[in-house]
């Protein structure tokens, strides 16, 4: 018995008879080893969150001669595959999955005459899809008279994690009035008003660990020369007969 034969290996042996005065000729054969085992998963972690939608798949090879057959698939039984390829490499970048997914993948190895067992399923989910296109709420497209310290407003976006807001004078935006990155669905820059009479371009995109999403349609608005002034709020409790507490927001 012949041991520690590697795997997928093509090996000849020959063979005669002899005694001390002769030896018969050589006779010879051939055989190929087959492969011992599946494919080992490395990369992504099984488990693994925040994978990139065109995720980087990674095993470790099982002899240089062989090639794979890589499976992926919304379903942890395979029974409809996202994507399925046969490769020499021992990595593969898979085309665009849909973000928010759970994704199941295995990986096989197969030579001439001989396939393995599937590898181990491994898991991962993909990153978030980018947000939709925001909808801008106010100044409305067109408005006349905005105050030279008025609020942008948009509306919120559950996907978005922050939204970028970009203000010009001209609809390519081929220059910047002012730009800012928030959290809010709202902006208003204190320490840079609008000019009186000038009209002004704006637009808003949100972002998240998916990336960057559309810019909204382009609204524009024309500033008048009113200045929004702070609302002046009091409170029942703290009224005196004829005198009243204020306070501001």
């Amino acid at each position: 018995t012949v041991t520690n034969l590697e795997p997928a290996m093509a090996y000849y042996w020959r063979v005669r008879a002899e005694n001390t005065t002769w030896a018969s000729e050589w006779g010879s054969g051939s055989f190929t080893t087959k492969m011992t085992s599946a494919p080992q998963l490395t990369s992504p972690l099984s488990g693994a969150t925040l994978v990139s939608k065109t995720p980087t798949l990674q095993w470790v090879p099982i002899v240089s001669t062989a090639t794979y057959t890589v499976q992926v698939s919304a379903s942890s039984n395979f029974a409809a595959n996202a994507y399925s390829i046969d490769t020499i490499s021992t990595r593969v970048v898979v085309p665009q999955l849909q973000g928010s997914t759970i994704c199941y993948w295995r990986v096989r190895a197969q030579t001439i005459g001989d396939t393995t067992a599937w590898s181990s399923v491994n898991s991962f989910t993909t990153v978030p899809n980018a947000p939709n296109g925001i909808v801008l709420i106010y100044p409305d497209s067109g408005k006349q008279d905005v105050y030279q310290n008025d609020w942008l407003t948009w509306q919120a976006d559950n996907t978005a994690t922050v939204y970028l807001i970009q203000i010009s004078q001209s609809p390519l935006f081929t220059s910047i009035f002012d730009s800012a990155t928030v959290k809010s669905a709202g902006y208003r820059n204190a320490n840079k008003v609008f000019t009186s009479g000038s009209t002004y371009f704006w637009r808003v995109r949100g972002s998240n660990i998916g990336g960057d999403g559309q810019f909204s349609a382009v609204w524009s608005f024309r500033v008048g020369s009113g200045v929004r002034v702070p609302v002046t709020l009091y409170s029942p409790s703290n009224m005196d007969y004829g005198k009243v507490k204020v306070g501001q927001y």
